[in-house]
């Protein structure tokens, strides 16, 4: 089993999308107020309907590039936690993997992400299994692996499998 099938989920929000999964929460915690805010994408659509979204995203994501975190938190990302963005600068998904700091370009002071760790564990993704069979999906490309179940409360549009780079 992956490490990442082993992180709960403690929450989401869709404007950014955010998805943080830490160790010191439960999974029933997660789930609290996921599908009013799964339902709405940041351009405003419903992403809880979606007919061939994956596919959309597949077409739109250059995945396993990097993209650029709009909304860091204060003090930083944690290593304990996996987040998911809508990012214009992936036209699609952006994914911090256990990352430890700020990525933020211009970042000065004890809390930045060393420059390395951010080219490795920032990067665009997108959707490559869920639980809907009638949905498309993405292939990942050769420098990534599937990593099942990485989204696993919210809306149709969300939860599933996504590219991970491959030795994460």
């Amino acid at each position: 089993m992956s490490r990442l099938a082993e992180l709960p989920v403690v929450g989401l929000a869709l404007v950014p999308f955010v998805l943080a999964a830490c160790d010191d929460a439960s999974p029933e915690d997660a789930g609290a107020g996921l599908d009013a805010a799964a339902a709405v994408d940041a351009g405003g659509t419903d992403a809880g309907t979606a007919t061939d979204g994956a596919a959309t995203d597949a077409a739109l994501t250059p995945t396993g590039e990097a993209c650029v975190v709009s909304s860091v938190p204060m003090g930083g990302f944690d290593t304990r936690e996996i987040y998911l963005e809508v990012s214009p600068s992936c036209g699609g998904t952006c994914m911090v993997y256990q990352l430890d700091g700020d990525p933020s370009p211009g970042c000065a002071g004890a809390d930045c992400a060393d420059p390395m760790e951010i080219a490795d564990r920032v990067f665009c993704t997108c959707r490559c299994g869920g639980p809907d069979p009638s949905l498309d999906y993405c292939a990942c490309p050769s420098t990534m692996t599937c990593v099942p179940d990485v989204v696993t409360t919210g809306g149709a549009g969300i939860v599933g499998d996504y590219c991970v780079r491959a030795g994460l």
